[in-house]
């Protein structure tokens, strides 16, 4: 301790207060086949809602990797879930139809220019669907970019029915078909160009007039009238405009509005030609009816986009738009074209916030809040061919006017083949490294027929190396279901395929259980059930207590067993390993067992004693932690020793343990380990043992005989 030089007083604190750190004993971890969602990534899942929202309900395929997790959480709200895919089938879905593989946000980044990514140059592959899977090919993105604000004409114009006239205009650069010319309280609409001082109108209200003036155009890409009328034959899907230009005014996907009628154009064949996706009505459309041109989303927002707030103190122009991202196949919703997600008034400056500071740049809000899609590249809209200046600052800039809507409907993605047993190991060998996830249970799940063992084996290494994990393992589909007669024996052989561990855990077989997605029933491992009946006895009992038997050992899941062993089976099965899991009537389906794949008989052949000994480890090892760099001193020592006892004691106070004993001082600390720069304690420990043998013995005396006597014959 420093003193000041001159006369004062130094405070200082010493802090004795240190405990042992608290830890989760029931964050579980499983691996597999699922039909969205991240890739090669792990995934925090706290409920079955959570896991059908990330990764969509099973199939026929994935429903045993599925309802792995489903079960586990049906006792507890903490796992760890990583999807795998084959890597050589499987594809999200594109703009351009071709298909990509981007397996998880990191390998996006790879691919994004703003992040250091390389520029994706395929045509047309503007957008991608988020994650592999088939589900992407029902995905659509929408664009409705700014709307032309209203702006005086470089000249003055004289207009005489339809036929306009310009005073120093260039009608072929400010205006185009479809663009409204507003004069005094009139309306036209720009029906042809004849040269740059010349045009012809359609009229739109009041009086035909002569006018000198100069008026304002604009252009609606959210809603406006047609630059033309039409006719439509009853019954027929195609449109016939007057007067109209369908190449240039409306984008396949638009809507248009006719009288109480609405249809969305499939095609536009040529100026004057479309077709919709359904007859107009039963009745034929007269010619020269008029028609609203509308984008097909329109109605969802309250308003065209504009300029934004941003962009207008910067003195930029031109810069929102309203994105959707909707689900033209019904896949996801059950509704055609239903949107899924919307994103009202983004920005396409990269710089753009909103007043409250958020940032409103429509690639970056996109990509951070969508669950079905990410950005590729700008649209196609100016002279470069790649968004011109969308995606640039807004300063002083005017962002390039479009003309017409975007609809991007991806396809091209695969959710692959059914994954290897290779696949499963690598997605499982992110659960490898003890300091980079924190896991204490392990489900298997399912295994490709025959690739048992080896996924059993791998599972059971990873838990040996983190030393504070433990494997849950289930055998083969093939062992037990549909069996009759042979489960023993598949059982014993697929016993012997397998590594001896004390931290597996290994049950017998496949539950018979109700998939309410699919109206069906299926067989699901059982591995699943029994890893969250251990996070349930952690949570109503502690980590040392047996999960096992009617107090904590139901099942919540399977309605029956594939494979529901008797007591002879059950004596054989539990000798060399196996946890039986029973149907006993009228009490449920019950684990029946709490034995590890011990190699040898001891404490920790009992899977209370492994738990609790993974537990204590944990603890002390995170305490011990807290000492490195200290002096190895007697007051060290005695604190460490301290807190140790402390611990145990709450332990033992828990039924835990039967007695324990720490010796941390100069016995062991000896003075070359001191000298060496180490720090020894030694922990003894008597743990409890869990009931597995019962044995009541019911004798009948002779009256006139004690029942002292009877008692010591017995």
């Amino acid at each position: 301790m420093s003193f000041p030089i001159s006369p004062g007083v130094n405070v200082r604190e010493i802090d004795l207060t240190t405990g042992t750190p608290v830890i989760s004993t029931s964050i579980g971890a499983t691996c597999g086949q699922f039909n969205w969602g991240p890739v090669d990534e792990r995934v925090l899942i706290s409920s079955e809602v959570d896991l059908r929202t990330r990764f969509q309900k099973p199939d026929d395929n994935n429903f045993p990797h599925y309802y792995t997790a489903a079960n586990f959480l049906s006792y507890s709200n903490n796992l760890r879930v990583v999807r795998v895919v084959d890597n050589d089938t499987a594809l999200n879905s594109t703009t351009d139809g071709v298909g990509k593989l981007v397996k998880n946000q990191n390998e996006y980044v790879g691919m994004d220019p703003d992040q250091g990514g390389a520029i994706d140059s395929t045509a047309n592959r503007h957008w991608i669907g988020k994650y592999p899977g088939d589900l992407g090919n029902s995905l659509g993105v929408s664009l409705c970019p700014a709307d032309k604000p209203e702006y005086t004409l470089t000249g003055n114009v004289s207009i005489t029915g339809t036929s306009v006239v310009g005073s120093d205009s260039l009608f072929d650069d400010e205006l185009e078909v479809g663009d409204t010319i507003v004069a005094g309280a009139n309306s036209y609409i720009i029906a042809s160009i004849t040269s740059n001082t010349g045009a012809s109108v359609m009229y739109a209200n009041g009086d035909v007039v002569d006018i000198a003036d100069a008026v304002r155009s604009t252009y609606s890409n959210f809603e406006a009238n047609g630059s033309g009328t039409i006719s439509m034959t009853a019954n027929s899907t195609e449109i016939i405009g007057t007067g109209t230009n369908f190449s240039g005014d409306i984008n396949v996907g638009d809507v248009v509005v006719v009288g109480a009628n609405t249809v969305e154009i499939t095609g536009v064949t040529n100026a004057t030609h479309m077709t919709t996706n359904v007859p107009v009505s039963a009745n034929a459309v007269a010619s020269g009816t008029d028609y609203i041109r509308r984008w097909k989303f329109a109605l969802s927002f309250d308003q065209a986009p504009t300029t934004s707030a941003f962009a207008a103190t910067a003195n930029g122009t031109n810069d929102e738009c309203h994105i959707v991202v909707y689900d033209y196949r019904a896949v996801w919703s059950g509704v055609e074209d239903e949107i899924l997600e919307s994103y009202e008034n983004v920005s396409v400056a990269k710089d753009a916030k909103s007043p409250e500071g958020s940032a409103i740049y429509y690639k970056a809000r996109v990509n951070n809040s969508s669950t079905f899609v990410s950005f590729v590249k700008h649209p196609t809209v100016a002279d470069n061919g790649q968004g011109g200046d969308w995606g640039q600052a807004a300063r002083d800039r005017n962002f390039t006017l479009v003309r017409g809507n975007f609809y991007y409907e991806m396809s091209g993605g695969s959710s692959g083949d059914n994954v290897s047993v290779g696949d499963l190991l690598l997605g499982w060998d992110l659960f490898n490294d003890v300091n980079a996830v924190t896991v204490s249970i392990l489900a298997m799940g399912k295994a490709p027929e025959g690739d048992g063992a080896a996924l059993a084996n791998h599972i059971i290494n990873i838990a040996e190396q983190r030393k504070d994990a433990v494997a849950l393992i289930s055998p083969e589909f093939g062992d037990v279901v549909m069996q009759s007669g042979y489960e023993l024996s598949n059982l014993k052989g697929f016993r012997n395929s397998i590594k001896s561990s004390t931290y597996a855990i290994l049950d017998t077989g496949y539950g018979y259980q109700y998939d309410k997605y699919n109206d069906t029933y299926r067989w699901v491992p059982l591995n699943g059930d029994l890893a969250g009946i251990c996070a349930r006895t952690d949570q109503e009992a502690d980590t040392w207590f047996s999960p096992a038997g009617f107090q904590r050992g139901l099942l919540n899941n399977p309605i029956k067993l594939a494979f529901n062993p008797i007591q002879a089976q059950r004596d054989e099965l539990y000798r060399i390993g196996y946890n039986p899991v029973v149907a006993f009537p009228g009490q449920g389906v019950v684990l029946f067992g709490d034995k590890t794949l011990s190699p040898k008989p001891s404490a920790f052949d009992r899977i209370n004693v492994r738990r609790l000994f993974i537990y204590m480890e944990k603890v002390i090892g995170e305490a011990a932690r807290t000492q490195l760099f200290q002096f190895n001193n007697a007051f060290t020592r005695g604190q460490f020793q301290s807190l140790v006892e402390g611990f145990l004691r709450g332990i033992a106070a828990g039924q835990g343990i039967q007695d324990y004993a720490v010796v941390c001082d100069d016995t062991n600390n000896t003075p070359d380990i001191i000298d060496s720069n180490k720090f020894v304690a030694d922990i003894f420990v008597k743990p409890t043992k869990s009931i597995n043998f019962i044995r009541l013995s019911f004798v009948a005396v002779r009256s006139g005989v004690s029942f002292s006597e009877a008692i010591g014959a017995v």
